[in-house]
């Protein structure tokens, strides 16, 4: 699953980075991390999530929670702290 979402959607998101003046090495980095990111939201994201939920180690409810929180935590972490990293660096 997560490679048809990079498939489908990495080659817009840089073509429209690039057309939009932003650096090769930022949108890459981004990308990079809500890419592996996607994986884990959902009780049915990819095959190996598919394991844990099907014995019932976790509730669809609890999953989404958990997924929630973490997506929350990479945002603050990629688009807050890494953007601060990123502009030391000089990357744009």
């Amino acid at each position: 699953m997560c490679d048809a979402h990079t498939t489908a959607l990495a080659h817009v998101c840089f073509e429209t980075a690039r057309l939009s003046g932003c650096s090769g090495k930022l949108i890459v980095s981004i990308i990079a991390g809500f890419n592996t990111l996607c994986a884990a939201l959902t009780h049915y994201s990819t095959g190996s999530v598919l394991i844990y939920y099907g014995f019932g180690l976790s509730t669809a409810g609890r999953w989404m929670a958990v997924g929630l929180a973490v997506s929350l935590w990479h945002v603050v972490t990629w688009v807050g702290i890494g953007m601060l990293w990123w502009k030391l660096l000089g990357w744009y």
